[in-house]
């Protein structure tokens, strides 16, 4: 019996040794090849391969699996364009090429993973899960270096190498087009922490949650974080926001309906009246355009370990909006919201002071706090009784108003007994805060346009108007009732609008007439929404099609306005790999420019049914030309130092 008990441990105890990663082994590989395109506008033939590792015991500690086996081991193999030496690299587990670059004749390779303190020997131990390697050619036998990201050539930017696991072609070749859709696929996939443009730094890493930059798990090989003191602009608008809180106006909820037939309580209907719940508060539908996410405030100790002290609401224009407990006086306002909704000019968040007062904070779409409400709701005892607050089931804005449900202690699959419905009346609110829009600006130039008056009368003429001083100039397409931006959208006019500067236009590619660059889909929808406040138009972003038609301007040549590319558009060798200002080029012959290169433009179409995937037209001054019908996928949520936009709104 002993015998057998010693046989036992040690087999387990070789279970747990094959386990680790250091000895997964291969049940199988998949390879196949892919085209690279370099900085110079070469491509070379990648070779990749992949091993599926096998472990007996495998996953973290919250949900092991028994014999499991994925791909996640990568090889790559190419030959030097110059002196024809071919150069290999072998990965660890979990770390995958995705930047392969040439600078003075010397290779780089860019790999996505994390090192921990097993691996960190031969990755470094970088900050952002990006690893920047140069290949030694010192010896026989070259051998890759870690390098640290601040001293890696600035031109490793854009992402050549695919992403996949298994080759998805029948020829098990990927051409350059194949290899961008995985990269932007990959890119929408993974919820931002991979991105196409490489980021050095996080304020260049838009996928960053707090979690990857402060907390430590496991063999993490980093230093201790230590999280940065709060920054004036932090502290001026966390204290602008108590003091809202404090000097609130007090209104009275009006009682419109009172309910006690059992109702069963849906996801679907929370969902509708509440939003989607972000894991700090729930975030309304109407906002998903305007605030790009939430993110915890939480006070951290040398070991990672941390309390929540508040949360901040990081929205699409790059501002944020910081709610935080002081836990100083008591006459100071609970400032964290547990639901945020979003009207044409407004963000509103909702915090639940006590029983029956509700506080609500108003903001611009750009962050800047207007003022506050303190919401008395009468009679909650029909709902909320005893110690029992009541849920907030629903809170919807709806034109001027604001409807509040509130109903007894809500689980989803379980009946609500009762509910009371209220109303807030935001009337006036709303006439102030479009009185404050329009002061920041001129009114616009006429009531009509005379775009609108060229399209009322059936002109065809090509007519260009602008609905205030310093806005984007329009274009009315002939024979359709519909206008384009005659050029990007300018930095000047991101300023105008947004009231700062295009803050991630560097490197030297800022300038009021050149294109407003670095930029989301997301915080173009918050340009767009601030213009529409201000002007009372509608302006969006085009369809493909609407874009495609502009482009050709009623011809069907090879680029927006002609066959050659020269005349017409700034690429890769024109540009000298540098942004130029709009309007150099030939104009087509609706007289529109730059909508062949210069900057890629968003257009207002998702990829198919995925909307974290949008598409962008028209190529760019780092790109080889494109033809007029050519698109790309691009992720909703990445900017990059190429990609901008260009308006369209319809016309009477």
């Amino acid at each position: 019996m002993a015998n057998q008990w010693v046989f036992r441990v040690t087999i387990f105890c070789l279970l747990l040794i094959l386990s680790t990663k250091a000895s997964a082994f291969c049940t199988r590989t998949d390879s196949w090849t892919e085209d690279a395109l370099l900085l110079d506008g070469r491509v070379i033939n990648v070779s990749r391969e992949v091993c599926a590792t096998f472990q007996f015991i495998a996953g973290d500690g919250g949900s092991p699996k028994l014999f499991a086996s994925w791909p996640d081991k990568h090889w790559i193999k190419f030959e030097h364009p110059d002196t024809r030496e071919i150069i290999k690299w072998q990965g660890e587990q979990y770390f995958n090429p995705v930047l392969l670059g040439f600078i003075e004749g010397i290779p780089y390779l860019v790999v996505y993973g994390r090192p921990d303190k097993k691996t960190e020997g031969e990755y470094g131990c970088p900050e952002l899960p990006y690893i920047f390697l140069k290949y030694d050619q010192k010896g026989w036998l070259g051998k890759w270096v870690p390098i640290p990201a601040t001293q890696a050539p600035a031109a490793l930017r854009d992402a050549n190498l695919s992403l996949r696991e298994v080759s998805l072609d029948s020829n098990r070749h990927a051409s350059l087009s194949a290899v961008q859709w995985d990269i932007q696929s990959a890119e929408g996939s993974s919820g931002g922490r991979f991105q196409a443009k490489i980021p050095r730094n996080y304020d260049e890493w838009y996928g960053t949650f707090e979690s990857d930059r402060y907390e430590r798990r496991g063999n993490d090989c980093r230093p201790p974080p230590v999280r940065p003191l709060p920054s004036p602009e932090f502290e001026i608008a966390r204290q602008r926001i108590s003091d809202a809180g404090v000097n609130a106006k007090t209104v009275n909820a009006r009682i419109e309906s009172f309910s006690a037939e059992p109702e069963v309580a849906s996801a679907e209907k929370r969902s509708a009246g509440k939003g989607a719940w972000t894991g700090n508060l729930y975030l309304a539908n109407q906002c998903k355009d305007i605030v790009r996410k939430t993110s915890p405030i939480r006070a951290y100790s040398a070991n990672g370990s941390w309390n929540l002290t508040g949360v901040s609401l990081l929205l699409s224009s790059g501002e944020e909006i910081p709610f935080q407990n002081t836990g100083t006086s008591s006459a100071k306002a609970p400032m964290i919201p547990s639901l945020v909704s979003c009207g044409n000019r407004v963000i509103y968040t909702v915090t639940r002071e006590n029983k029956d007062t509700l506080l609500l904070h108003y903001f611009s779409h750009s962050g800047e706090v207007f003022g506050a409400l303190r919401i008395f709701l009468p009679d909650v005892e029909k709902v909320a009784s005893g110690n029992r607050w009541g849920d907030l089931w629903q809170v919807i804005l709806s034109d001027d108003r604001l409807n509040i449900v509130l109903a007894d202690p809500v689980d989803i699959g379980w009946s609500i007994n009762r509910q009371q419905s209220y109303s807030v009346d935001l009337s006036d609110l709303n006439r102030q805060l479009q009185n404050n829009s329009r002061s920041k600006i001129d009114q616009p130039i006429d009531q009509k346009t005379n775009a609108e008056k060229s399209s009322a009368m059936g002109q065809t003429a090509i007519a260009s108007f602008r609905d205030c001083p310093g806005c984007p100039e329009m274009i009315a397409i002939p024979g359709k009732n519909y206008a384009i931006g005659k050029y990007e959208v300018t930095q000047a006019e991101w300023k105008l609008i947004i009231g700062k500067d295009n803050r991630d236009a560097r490197d030297g590619l800022n300038g009021d007439n050149m294109p407003a660059i670095y930029l989301s889909w997301r915080q173009t929808q918050t340009f767009i929404s601030r213009l529409n406040a201000i002007t009372g138009k509608n302006y969006r972003l085009p369809t493909e099609a609407e874009w495609e038609h502009a482009c050709y301007g009623g011809t069907q040549t090879n680029y927006c306005g002609g066959d050659g590319i020269e005349a017409v558009a700034w690429y890769k060798d024109n540009s000298r790999f540098k942004l130029r200002p709009v309007g150099q080029k030939k104009p087509n012959s609706f007289g529109l420019y730059d909508m062949s290169g210069n900057v890629w433009e968003w257009v207002n179409d998702c990829w198919k049914d995925n909307c974290d995937l949008r598409i962008v037209r028209g190529g760019s001054f780092k790109y080889y030309p494109l033809r007029v019908s050519d698109s790309y996928l691009y992720g909703k949520a990445s900017a990059g130092e190429d990609v901008g936009f260009r308006l369209f709104r319809m016309l009477p």
